[in-house]
């Protein structure tokens, strides 16, 4: 057996570790970003108001790499969240059309970040300048921020109602945990109340005496808040604790730890925090400066976890932090309680890891106190280390406790740079009776086993063990087994024990074990797919403790190289019948698929189905003659093929739909020239047009092809006192629509008469037809010569068109509205002729 002495030593990385990069700039998004959610694989982020083009929503599915895949015009976002699956972009949304300019509160929902849709729009009573500032989701509801006011919904999104009273103003962050909804305020105002609680979302308790925060998030089973000043944590929503070390604009937690990025500007560097224990370790990690101010210097708004790393974003761009990379983070190891005997000297040294050793300083927070009889060393604190590492010692003349708070950081680059703080505790106490022989009396506790976590799966071959140090082993023995009974050993010497020395501090996973040190062995596991046990005790000598827990893990299947083949279409096919169907080959042990479908080859815009459940999926809505790439790949358990060849297909051309058209069947005292017309044809290129005297058609007045546009003026063909029919059908390379229903007119008959005045009143006529789908002819007189503006509008009082809006001279006029792209309802008809207001109803069915 090979025996170690357990050495305390400082670990540093040997060059500057870059925790947090940047991955785009606000010059390469064009964008400014307000905030950042991850889930269903994605990172979602939303542009800032105020950039100058409508605010944008950005996908990545990696964090790294990031498009563009939505625009919301005329629209203020303030912010997304995830919740229950689903991505919710909230803000509010500015009618510029409408002469009153109304502000709606609105929240837009998607899946996969890619296709949007309005979930909820509605002017709400309250201050329209924010509009939805914040929205959870629990116990069956969803509660709102919404112009300061907190607003409830149990039947889905869009069926809001106020709960709150109009002396509870201010309230702009809510969150859900742990039963209890929690409302915060984010702004300074002596008449609003700054913190609020439910346990149902409809009756609120204020909470006095709490500061206002920028952010409010449930993580890890507590809330939190934070600002620039400050943190606090509670796990109730009631109670809560100020943190003296916590400080920053937003929080997020992945793969246990917490980061927290700092409000910056452009005096000081781009920066945030991190932490594994919110309640006592909280350190700084800045990014390294760079030579370009705008990339190195700004405000981080948001940031959100995904399965490999955070990312941040602001005003300068997005930043990556991957939880796994080689220099760790920065951080101080070691006990939380070092135990000291009164009157017996000792020594304690200050551990750290993932500093650059050439500008590493150690240090005690200011104001502390260490036990009578103990000191520091004086050539290692404050000044660059040299070989000699600092450390505490002397010899206690007093017992109690003395907590102390040790940072280490690096100086050298005319700011303080990247430091990390740890909470100690000094206690000395009496000596114990100690008659008999040391090591008779010695005896080592069992080590608390780590990682890999009991039952866990999909390991890698490549596993790293790690287990909590035991007080005086100077070695441990590890066993791994494909057996629980431990009957066979993998990899080890004959008596079944590799002895570990753990003369550092160690990591797992690349982030430092809050609770103190860890001792950890990697071990190239076999085989794939298999079941091992493995278990771990301590030594001194000839003492053992007893084997710890047993734990077991499984291995992950063999790596999968092989991708999902692709059936059809035909790659390259053309004229590919809609709806298009794409199909591919079952790929073996897969559970679902995730399949990409684009107009473009780089799939940027692409339409994204995850986690589809067969073979063969239908594509709705997509356009005629038009090439599309797609691609397919699989997943296996937790893990994804790489993704298909990817195939090509064009979509045919359909023949159009048949048109519709006027004047309305029968209509009477036509005149001889009259303006047929008829609304566009999805797919049309021409028309095709038949008039004939003839219900038949067997004797044709008119017979016109290639018509491109949609009407025609009849000069000169028509008789009076006749009757005539006539049809419609739409044209395009594929061939012809059916015919549209034959429709009739009959001309006037001329009966001599008086030349007819001119009209006497200004006069709105109602509309015909009545209802409509989708023209009608529209009648006005007017006396004298005025400037004549003739409007329709919805019922929400938003114009959608304008008819007229010029001088005309005294007279009878007539004008056609289209509503082909309406939808069916009620909308007004506004005559502003001079002096004179008129307004009739129309109703549009279709």
């Amino acid at each position: 057996m090979k025996l170690f002495v357990l050495f305390f030593l400082i670990t540093t990385t040997s060059a500057d570790p870059a925790y947090f990069e940047q991955v785009q700039t606000r010059a390469e998004l064009g964008a400014d970003i307000q905030d950042v959610a991850y889930g269903n694989g994605v990172f979602v982020a939303v542009e800032r108001e105020g950039s100058g083009d409508p605010p944008g929503i950005y996908v990545s599915e990696d964090g790294r790499n990031w498009s563009l895949t939505h625009e919301l015009e005329d629209a203020t976002i303030q912010g997304v969240t995830f919740l229950e699956g689903t991505f919710y972009v909230f803000g509010k949304w500015r009618d510029v059309e409408d002469m009153w300019m109304p502000e709606y509160s609105t929240i837009w929902t998607s899946a996969n970040g890619i296709g949007w849709s309005e979930a909820f729009s509605e002017i709400v009573d309250g201050n329209t300048q924010f509009g939805v500032m914040d929205i959870t989701y629990g116990d069956g509801a969803f509660v709102a921020a919404i112009n300061e006011h907190l607003y409830i919904s149990t039947g889905g999104i869009g069926s809001f109602a106020k709960v709150t009273d109009s002396d509870q103003f201010g309230l702009q962050k809510v969150a859900y945990g742990n039963g209890i909804f929690v409302a915060l305020n984010t702004i300074s105002r002596s008449w609003a109340i700054t913190m609020a609680y439910s346990t149902d979302g409809m009756v609120w308790t204020t909470l006095p005496d709490q500061p206002t925060s920028d952010d409010l998030q449930f993580l890890n089973d507590h809330f939190v808040t934070l600002s620039s000043s400050g943190m606090s944590i509670s796990y109730d929503g009631v109670a809560w604790q100020d943190i003296s070390q916590g400080r920053g604009t937003g929080i997020a937690y992945g793969n246990g730890m917490y980061m927290i990025p700092d409000r910056g500007d452009y005096t000081s560097p781009t920066r945030a925090r991190y932490s594994t224990d919110l309640e006592r370790n909280i350190s700084n990690i800045y990014r390294i400066a760079s030579a370009d101010p705008d990339i190195s210097r700004g405000n981080i708004r948001g940031v959100a976890a995904g399965e490999e790393g955070f990312v941040l974003a602001g005003d300068v761009g997005i930043f990556y932090a991957p939880y796994e990379h080689a220099g760790g983070y920065p951080a101080i190891t070691g006990p939380d309680i070092v135990d000291l005997v009164i009157n017996q000297p000792f020594e304690h040294t200050v551990h750290t890891i993932g500093f650059n050793p050439d500008r590493l300083r150690t240090n005690l927070e200011v104001g502390v106190d260490l036990p009578p009889g103990v000191t520091r060393n004086t050539t290692s604190w404050g000044v660059p280390l040299t070989e000699e590492a600092p450390h505490i010692s002397g010899v206690p003349a007093e017992t109690g406790d003395w907590p102390v708070i040790l940072y280490a950081y690096e100086d050298g680059l005319g700011e303080m740079g990247l430091y990390a703080k740890r909470k100690v505790v000094f206690r000395v106490v009496e000596p114990a009776d100690d008659d008999e022989d040391e090591d008779e009396q010695l005896v080592l506790q069992s080590p608390d086993l780590l990682q890999p976590e009991h039952e866990s799966i999909d390991q890698g071959t490549n596993v790293t063990f790690t287990w909590s140090p035991v007080l005086h082993a100077a070695d441990y023995e590890l066993q791994i087994s494909t057996s629980a009974s431990f009957e066979s050993l993998i990899g080890l010497d004959p008596a079944g024990a590799e002895v570990i020395a753990s003369d550092s501090p160690k990591q797992a996973g690349g982030l430092p074990e809050s609770a103190g040190w860890m001792v950890a062995k990697t071990v190239e596991i076999p085989d794939y797919d298999t079941r091992y046990y493995w278990q771990v005790r301590a030594a001194a000598g000839d003492v053992f403790s007893d084997w710890s827990e047993t734990r077991s893990f499984t291995t992950a299947g063999p790596p999968i190289t092989a991708t999902v083949t692709p059936a059809a279409p035909a790659n390259e096919m053309v004229d590919a019948p809609l709806p298009a169907v794409i199909e591919w080959n079952a790929f073996d042990r897969a559970g679902t698929y995730d399949l990409h479908v684009s107009e473009a080859s780089s799939f940027e815009y692409a339409y994204a189905v995850y986690e589809f459940d067969g073979t063969r999926y239908e594509l709705p809505d997509l356009k005629d003659a038009t090439a599309y790439f797609w691609r397919v790949r699989a997943r296996v358990d937790d893990h994804v093929t790489g993704w298909s060849p990817v195939w090509s297909f064009t979509t045919e051309l359909r023949v159009p739909e048949t048109p519709y058209w006027e004047p309305c069947n029968g209509e009477d005292n036509v005149s001889l020239t009259p303006l047929l017309v008829w609304s566009a044809s999805d797919r049309a290129e021409t028309y095709h047009l038949q008039l004939s005297d003839d219900v038949n058609f067997n004797h044709q007045v008119l017979d016109m092809e290639s018509i491109e546009g949609l009407e025609h003026q009849v000069t000169g063909e028509l008789a009076e006192g006749t009757t005539y029919y006539w049809r419609i059908r739409a044209a395009n390379r594929s061939g012809y629509s059916n015919w549209s229903d034959v429709r009739h007119f009959t001309t006037f008959m001329p009966v001599a008469s008086d030349p007819e005045p001119a009209p006497m009143d200004f006069k709105l006529y109602q509309n015909y037809p009545n209802p409509f789908n989708p023209i009608t002819r529209i009648q006005y007189s007017i006396p004298e010569q005025v400037r004549v503006k003739l409007y329709v509008y919805n019922t929400l009082g938003r114009r959608v068109a304008t008819l007229v809006d010029d001088i005309k001279p005294p007279g009878i006029y007539s004008e056609m509205f289209d509503a082909g792209n309406r939808p069916s309802g009620i909308y007004l008809l506004h005559l502003q002729a001079g002096p004179h207001h008129e307004t009739l109803q129309m109703t549009l069915l279709k």
